[in-house]
């Protein structure tokens, strides 16, 4: 009777351990083929969109003629910058164009860039925009009041 018992539990330790090493398997080498959007405020968008909203924010850009501080991101920006890091996780680092969409709003267009050359290659499989009221160059977008310029 012990030994039926025995050899029963023995079994169901096996099977489950099995099945867990399947499962963990199946997990470890599956992934989604579309991250989820990571805002609402933040949007998967073509190259096509992507090029019409820079040529909008190109027609109403002013040139600028002086030093530039810095750059201000908005959170957004960040926000779309991480799923593009989890998108790709060898990344070099990030470029944002400025993007105007179709409804006039200012956007960030975000894409990852790669290891190509002096200064990277836009991988363009995954393109962001992401909604952006503070992004900008320093100045004008600036703390006057920060001790780091002053």
């Amino acid at each position: 009777m012990k030994r039926k018992k025995f050899l029963w539990m023995s079994a169901t330790f096996v099977a489950g351990s099995l099945a867990g090493i399947f499962l963990m398997g199946l997990f470890s080498f599956t992934s989604p083929s579309n991250p989820p959007n990571p805002s609402p405020a933040v949007n998967t968008i073509t190259v096509p969109q992507a090029i019409s909203y820079f040529k909008n924010a190109l027609r109403v850009a002013t040139p600028c003629s002086g030093v530039i501080n810095g750059v201000t991101l908005d959170k957004n920006d960040l926000t779309a910058m991480s799923s593009l890091l989890t998108t790709f996780p060898n990344l070099a680092g990030f470029r944002v164009y400025n993007g105007i969409d179709d409804s006039g709003a200012k956007i960030a267009i975000i894409v990852a860039i790669d290891n190509n050359g002096a200064n990277g290659t836009d991988l363009t499989t995954t393109i962001y925009s992401a909604t952006s009221t503070r992004m900008g160059l320093c100045p004008p977008i600036c703390d006057q009041s920060s001790p780091i310029t002053h």
